[in-house]
This record gives structure tokens, sequence and C-alpha cells, in this order.
């Protein structure tokens, strides 16, 4: 009969893909015990370790921690209990996988904003961030609200148009900051103001608008917070001016889309 084969620590580390440390630490935790020789008092490994490091390692793949590993070590036999475990991890990483896909994303429309306006204000670009961060969560508060058609028609835009109504908003924003504190009444601020509204009323489109209007001030309020603002306190102010100086003087391109 074959003597089991045995490795030192050194051996084993190499054998295993392991620094020592990491082994002295599986062994600190309960998850691997090497035997001890008799003799010398020094730690060996066997196969039958080889076999366990390789169910740590499966285990962290799948996404268990070192303490998870430990508690299904004690576990003779997997069953439901494992099963659910599993849904669970599957669950996770669908969600990492979501959110790792949303932030590839942002980062792609982020660098292309960059690379088209050069600089960017530090408040404008935050917003920008942060619209895309909540899009999944405004999109779903819009969808209490509205019919799924309409919520789909506001949201679901391919790449071409998403890039423009970011190209449009930092541009839009830039030109704002640069007129603020003009009176309401220049022409250029009302030019600006006419452009931003025009542009807003065509990506949101006719149905959509007609719908928006029905909803109650509460619920329109709700909807505004989660849209962070790219404007200081005191831009904020000057353009709500502006924007009532304009739509008195403009009420038909409002009017001339909401009837009907």
């Amino acid at each position: 009969m074959n003597r089991e084969k045995r490795y030192s620590i050194g051996e084993f580390s190499e054998k295993a893909g392991l620094s020592k440390r990491t082994l002295h630490y599986y062994e600190e935790i309960g998850l691997l015990k090497p035997a001890r020789d008799e003799k010398t008092g020094r730690r060996f490994y066997s196969d039958r370790d080889i076999a366990t490091l390789q169910k740590i390692t499966a285990l962290k793949f799948l996404g268990f921690s070192l303490k998870e590993i430990r508690q299904w070590f004690r576990v003779p036999k997997y069953d439901f209990t494992l099963l659910t475990s599993l849904k669970i991890q599957l669950k996770i990483f669908e969600e990492k996988k979501e959110q790792i896909e949303t932030v590839i994303r942002s980062l792609r429309r982020i660098i292309r904003i960059l690379e088209e306006e050069g600089e960017i204000d530090s408040l404008t670009l935050m917003s920008l961030i942060h619209s895309m961060q909540t899009e999944k969560d405004l999109k779903e508060q819009m969808g209490k609200l509205l019919p799924e058609e309409f919520v789909k028609e506001l949201f679901d835009r391919d790449e071409r148009e998403i890039s423009e109504l970011d190209k449009s908003f930092v541009q839009l924003t830039k030109e704002a900051k640069r007129l603020m504190g003009r009176p309401a009444e220049d022409p250029e601020v009302q030019a600006m103001l006419d452009k931003y509204f025009r542009a807003t009323l065509d990506y949101v489109g006719e149905k959509v608008l007609q719908e928006l209007g029905k909803l109650k001030e509460i619920e329109l309020q709700a909807i505004d917070q989660q849209l962070p603002s790219p404007f200081t306190k005191e831009e904020e102010e000057w353009l709500a001016k502006a924007m009532e100086h304009y739509m008195r003087s403009n009420p038909s391109v409002f009017h001339e889309r909401t009837e009907g």
C-alpha cells in the first residue's frame, strides 16, 4: 500500500498557488488543518488537503465568503439549503452585473461628452452623472404615474439620441451659466430659453407632454426632486425669473403642444 504523499508548507504553497500567509490564515480560521509531524512538530499537507482547497476555491468562485464556506464544510451533504444560498448568490451577481453595465454605459457617455465639449463645469458634470446613476429609480417612479408606453418613449432611446441629449444638456447649461445675471428680458437669455424649451418638448414628445400635464403638482414635484440641478442657488433664482418672463411672452410654445 502506497504511503500518502506529504508536502511541506513551502511545497504545498507552490503546488496550490497560494502564499504561506494565506495557508496560515486558512488554518487559523479552521478551513484547512494540516497534520503535524510527531517528531518535529512541523506542519505537512496531503492530497486530501488539495481536495479541500479545491472546495474552498470553488465556493469562493461562487461568491461565498470564507465564513460561509466554513459553515458549509460542517454540512455532510448539500441540500436545499445550499440551493437557496446559490439562488441568493445568483441574484446578487445579477444585480452587480446590471450595476457594472450601467457604470460602463455611463463612463462611455461621460468620455464622449468630455471629448466633444472639452472643459465642463463640475456641478454640470456631477448633475449629469447623478442623473445617469438614478435613471432606473426615476424610470420606476414614472412607471407608477404614466402608462407604460409613455415611459418607454421617454427612456428607451438609442445611443445616438442619448448622446444628442447629453450634448444639448451640457451646451445649454454652459450657455445659461455664461448669461447668468443678465436681465430676464435680454434677447440672448430669451433665445437660450426658447432653444431649451423647444429641445425639451421635441425630446419628450407631444403625447408624453400631455400625460405629464395631467399629473398633480405634488407628483411633478416628486419627479423634479429626482432630477439633479446643474445650477447654484443664485443661478436657479435668476433662471426662474427669466423662465417666468419667457412663459408670459411665449404661451403658444406650450399650448400648441398640449392642446389636442
